[in-house]
């Protein structure tokens, strides 16, 4: 198959991006600017803004959880905060507050963590991938009863090569993941985002710094 239409064959492909980077969120500085001067409805307003923000790195989503969490619970809706908090639990089953925390925040966060541990699960799996001359399939396993991935990302590059090329795949379509080669001989690397509808990175499957290994 020709490399024409092995790209007509897959979805979309984007060159260069590097997975999981980090970029400045200002209006989620300015949501914490506005929890530390009690003005919890300018930091809903900016922890909203902040979500919506484009392509989130993960730490920047786990920290847009937790600020929400506790703007609900300044705010006294402790039902919102538990569900930021559940999800937030998902996404990162070790996180602890700290000892100083308010007793309705601590409250709120134990509420969350009674919920069913099977419904707080978030992750992708890799099957044995298949390789060919010019194509990568990699089978993938979803698993989400929260139903919080929007869809999934797959960079793909030839180890010891800076630049990745990546595509993104519903959820409905794992069995069908498929990505070029080139005929690219020696090993090559994989990772695999579950993302928001925003890009955020809600979970990854292997880091720039440590990518899954494919022979």
């Amino acid at each position: 198959m020709g490399i024409p239409v092995l790209l007509a064959t897959l979805a979309p492909l984007w060159w260069g991006a590097v997975p999981g980077e980090c970029r400045h969120n200002s209006a989620l500085e300015q949501a914490r600017v506005a929890i530390e001067g009690s003005r919890p409805q300018a930091a809903l307003a900016d922890i909203h803004q902040a979500h919506m923000r484009r392509g989130n790195c993960r730490r920047q989503l786990l920290e847009n959880y937790r600020l929400k969490a506790m703007i609900e619970s300044l705010l006294g809706d402790q039902e919102r905060c538990r569900k930021a908090f559940e999800v937030l639990l998902t996404l990162e089953p070790r996180f602890q507050l700290p000892p100083v925390s308010q007793e309705s925040l601590k409250g709120c966060l134990a509420k969350a963590a009674e919920s069913p541990s099977e419904r707080r699960r978030l992750l992708v799996a890799l099957g044995r991938p298949q390789r060919s001359k010019d194509q990568l399939r990699l089978p993938l396993t979803l698993t989400d009863p929260q139903n919080l991935a929007d869809h999934l990302r797959v960079f793909v590059r030839v180890k010891g090569q800076p630049r990745w090329v990546s595509a993104d795949f519903e959820p409905t379509e794992l069995d069908q993941v498929s990505m070029p080669l080139f005929a690219a001989p020696g090993p090559v690397e994989v990772i695999v985002h579950i993302l928001d509808p925003w890009d955020g990175v809600l979970f990854e499957l292997g880091t720039a710094e440590a990518p899954l290994p494919v022979r």
